[in-house]
This record gives structure tokens, C-alpha cells and sequence, in this order.
């Protein structure tokens, strides 16, 4: 519900309401191709986030490692980490969800079925410093890839597919160190960027889908993809095929995860 006052627009919640039921209907409803991570051991009833890669040992406390985020979209695309020295850790302050990373850790997930364009990806992240080059999002298969955000070697945040990519700007003046919601749509022909709900960039690309994604970690180490590790923060993750310009309700659900104001 929301109400004008004068020139603005004030949006109130229901906290009994759990918004994410009308989001993956309006989402994945029509069968659309995949995945939603949310970073919290139990969502809508299900635990969610496994300690171990297999799903027999689940993760109930802030410090425990992940080696199984199930993905909620419908599409079975589950993100797993087999080696337990490369898992995320799961922490929360008691109100946010995250997992969290150092540059070493990811967790990798291979789509069953390839998500046609247009794409869209949508992620609540904190990136921190410390180092060169980072990556959130990216691409594992040389023949489909995309890396739709990262930190290149002169600190310059891009965002990227197939052979081409567009400069969003610096990443700390564009304020990536603190919680962000970022948005990349591409389509082969134009993608774009967004965040925290305004567009930062857009530029002509080409490529054909993505077989896979690379949470806060490496991505693809052969071809365009070489793997830049990142380190920071995961708060919640949306990849879908949809079509360009409805952007709205993914975001706001993402942003109430990450604790960023819209």
C-alpha cells in the first residue's frame, strides 16, 4: 500500500506479509528459465542452505560454511561447493542475511537448461577493498559466458558479455563498499546496468545466454572470463529471462534483503 504525499510517494509494508510468494509467480510463474538465491538457512517454511554440498547437514547458525544454496525459482539450478576450504560463510546480524566472502571462496552453479536472452540479473552486494580486481557474477562456460559485473586491474567496474563490455565508472565513487542493489540486463544487442534503482550505464553487446554463475568468486579462467576473485558480501541473487524494463519489483525485494533504501 502507498499513499502521495504532495510530490513523493510513501510505501508501506505489512510485516506479517511475506512478499516473496507474488514475486516468484510474477517471475518464474510462466515457466520462465533461471534461478533465486536467498541467503537465509530457512525461507518460505524450507531450509534453504546446506553445510555440505550433498544437503545433509544444514546450516542453523551465524559462522557456519555453505556447500548448498538451493535455488528457489523452480528450475533446480542449485549452487554447490564441493571443496570445503572454497565454501562462503553464512552470517547475519540478527536482522540481514549474507554469505560472505574473502577472495578465495565461491559457489558454482550450472544451469540444466542455458538462460536464453534477454537476461536479467539482479544482486544485493557489499564489495570490500584490498583488492585489484573483483568479480560478482560471472559466466563458467567459454562458448556462453557472461561476467555481467566486475573490478578490472585499474579498479574501473564494468559490466561485461561475449567479447564486448561497457565502463560503468570507479567502482568506490560509484559506492560499490557499501550495501548495493545492482542490475544487468543483456540482451545481444544493448545491456545495461543499474543501481539501487537508477541506471548507471548502458552500451551494444552481443552474446548468446549463460550456462553458468559464479557467486562472489571466480568465474571462467580461459577466453574473456578470467577469474577475479572478489571478496564482500552476498544479501540475495535473481537471474531470469524477462524482458526489458520491469525491474521494479525484483529490486525492492532485493534491497529489503540488503538493507538499501531505494
Amino acid at each position: 500500500m502507498s499513499i502521495a504525499r504532495g510530490l513523493s510517494v510513501v510505501r508501506f509494508k505489512n510485516p506479517y506479509t511475506d512478499e516473496l510468494p507474488s514475486l516468484l509467480t510474477q517471475l518464474y510463474g510462466g515457466g520462465q528459465q533461471g534461478a533465486m538465491f536467498i541467503p537465509k538457512p530457512i525461507v518460505l517454511g524450507q531450509q534453504t542452505l546446506f553445510q555440505d554440498a550433498a544437503g545433509t547437514l544444514p546450516v542453523t547458525a551465524d559462522g557456519d560454511p555453505v556447500g548448498l544454496m538451493m535455488d528457489l525459482s523452480g528450475n533446480g539450478n542449485h549452487a554447490s561447493q564441493p571443496v570445503s576450504a572454497a565454501r562462503l560463510i553464512y552470517r547475519t546480524d540478527g536482522a540481514l542475511h549474507w554469505l560472505q566472502g574473502d577472495g578465495q571462496q565461491q559457489i558454482q552453479l550450472t544451469y540444466s537448461t542455458p538462460i536464453t536472452q534477454p537476461t536479467t540479473y539482479c544482486a544485493g552486494i557489499e564489495l570490500e577493498g584490498g583488492l585489484q580486481k573483483m568479480q560478482v557474477l560471472g559466466g563458467n562456460s567459454v562458448s556462453l559466458r557472461h561476467l555481467p559485473f566486475y573490478i578490472d586491474a585499474t579498479r574501473t567496474a564494468r559490466t561485461y558479455a561475449g567479447a564486448s563490455y561497457f565502463t560503468i565508472g570507479d567502482y568506490e565513487s560509484l559506492g560499490y563498499m557499501t550495501p548495493s542493489v545492482i542490475t544487468c540486463r543483456i540482451d545481444g544487442e544493448v545491456s545495461l546496468h543499474r543501481r539501487n534503482g537508477h541506471k548507471s550505464a548502458e552500451g551494444g553487446l552481443a552474446s548468446n545466454g549463460s550456462s553458468g554463475l559464479s557467486i562472489l568468486g571466480p568465474g571462467n579462467t580461459t577466453g574473456n572470463t578470467t577469474g577475479y576473485p572478489a571478496r564482500g558480501k552476498l544479501y540475495g541473487i535473481i537471474a531470469v529471462h524477462q524482458s526489458a524494463g520491469d525491474y521494479d519489483a525484483m529490486e525492492q525485494y532485493i534491497a529489503d534483503l540488503s538493507g538499501v533504501v531505494l
